[in-house]
C-alpha cells in the first residue's frame, strides 16, 4: 500500500509536466532533458523510503493525438499524457513488476482524466467521473468506476525539502466504487521554474530536491 501511494503521487506529477497556457510556462518548465529528483516519505513510519528520478523519454501517438511517456523509476512506471489549452490529461500508466521475470500491468483511463485547468484559478473546481481499467498478463481485464473531485487552493508557503517554496496548491478527492468508504486523497503544489514541488497522501510524501532543465 505504500508503494501504492507512491504511485498515486507519480500519477500527479504527470500534471505539470505538460501544458501550454502562460500560467503553465512558469509553473510547469518542461521539454527535452528536463530531470526532476524528489524525496520519498512514509508518514507512518516517519522515516525517508528512497529518492525517485523522473524525466520524459519520448511521445507517442494514439488517435491521432500526441501524448507525452513520462518516465520514473518507482516499479519503472511511465506515465502518458496530453496537453491542450484548456489543460492537462493523464491517459494511462504503464508498470513492470519484477515477478517472474517481468509482469507488464497497464492502468487505463476512460475517458483521459483532466487533472489541472488553465487558467489557475483560486476556487475553480471540477469532477472526473470514469472507468479506470487494469489489464496484465494478455488475459486479466479489471474494470472499475472511479470519481474525482478536485479544487484549485490558492497559493501558499511551503517547506519543501529544508527550503520554503511559493507554490500554488491543489486538492484531489478519489472515492471507488470497490472502496467507498476510503477515498483517497491527494494534496500537491507546484511553484515558479520547477512545477511540482510537493505531494501528500494519508500515508506518504513528497518533496522536490533539484530539477534539471532541458538543453
Amino acid at each position: 500500500m505504500k508503494k501504492a501511494s507512491f504511485l498515486l503521487l507519480f500519477c500527479f506529477i504527470s500534471i505539470y509536466i505538460f501544458s501550454v497556457s502562460d500560467d503553465s510556462d512558469i509553473y510547469c518548465p518542461a521539454g527535452p532533458g528536463y530531470n526532476w529528483v524528489y524525496s520519498l516519505y512514509s508518514k507512518k513510519e516517519k522515516i525517508q523510503k528512497s529518492d525517485a528520478h523522473a524525466d520524459i523519454k519520448k511521445t507517442e501517438t494514439s488517435g491521432g493525438v500526441q501524448y507525452y511517456d513520462y518516465q520514473t523509476d518507482v516499479r519503472n512506471a511511465c506515465f502518458i499524457a496530453r496537453k491542450d489549452d484548456a489543460g492537462v490529461y493523464f491517459k494511462a500508466v504503464k508498470l513492470d513488476f519484477p515477478v517472474f521475470g517481468f509482469i507488464n500491468v497497464d492502468i487505463i483511463f476512460d475517458p483521459v482524466v483532466c487533472f489541472v485547468k488553465f487558467p489557475l484559478k483560486q476556487g475553480n473546481i471540477w469532477t472526473y467521473d470514469g472507468t479506470v481499467s487494469v489489464s496484465t498478463l494478455a488475459f486479466i481485464n479489471i474494470k472499475q468506476k472511479i470519481k474525482v473531485d478536485f479544487v484549485q487552493l490558492g497559493m501558499e508557503t511551503v517547506d519543501v525539502s529544508g527550503r520554503t517554496v511559493a507554490a500554488y496548491r491543489l486538492h484531489a478527492l478519489s472515492s471507488r466504487s470497490w472502496d467507498m468508504e476510503k477515498p483517497v486523497y491527494i494534496d500537491y503544489w507546484m511553484a515558479e521554474n520547477a512545477g511540482f514541488v510537493k505531494g501528500e497522501t494519508i500515508n506518504s510524501r513528497m518533496e522536490l530536491v533539484s530539477v534539471k532543465k532541458g538543453e
